[in-house]
């Protein structure tokens, strides 16, 4: 404690040293500033956790990669788990589709509305189905008359 006491005022001292004092007196302060920081370290490398602790704990990753390649491994699996998700969220049900399934709960009069939508969107679709066939054929018409004037010249 005393210890502690005295290193205080003189760390103290040290930054608010008197405009009078000797340069000896600042030195020797200095090294003992440098002494308590070789001591502070040296302390903090002794107890320093083993490499399977830092594991343990996930500040390490387990790698069997050199060093120089561990950042190259790092970002290959940041790639590999970002494309993972942007593949999962693609496969995702949409909300139409959560509805339907009642999954995601809505109003009475909502549901109502997005099967009117879903139905009118439906004929739509066969409507544009049954134009596409129309224009099919009237264009193999056009091409199988086209080929029968080409016959007779």
């Amino acid at each position: 404690m005393w210890k502690n006491t005295c290193l205080t005022k003189v760390l103290d001292f040290v930054h608010h040293p008197a405009l009078k004092t000797p340069a000896a007196f600042h030195e020797q302060i200095r090294s003992l500033e440098r002494a308590r920081a070789g001591n502070f370290l040296k302390h903090k490398l002794c107890s320093r956790p083993e490499r399977s602790e830092l594991v343990r704990m996930h500040i390490l990753q387990e790698t069997q990669a050199e060093p120089s390649l561990q950042a190259t491994q790092m970002k290959l699996k940041r790639a590999r788990l970002a494309d993972d998700l942007n593949e999962k969220i693609a496969q995702r049900p949409g909300p139409m589709e959560l509805v339907e399934k009642n999954i995601l709960p809505v109003d009475s009069g909502v549901k109502e509305v997005i099967n009117g939508t879903y139905h009118i969107i439906h004929i739509i679709y066969i409507y544009r189905l049954k134009i596409y066939i129309l224009l099919y054929f009237y264009i193999l018409y056009l091409f199988i008359l086209n080929m029968q004037r080409n016959k007779t010249k």
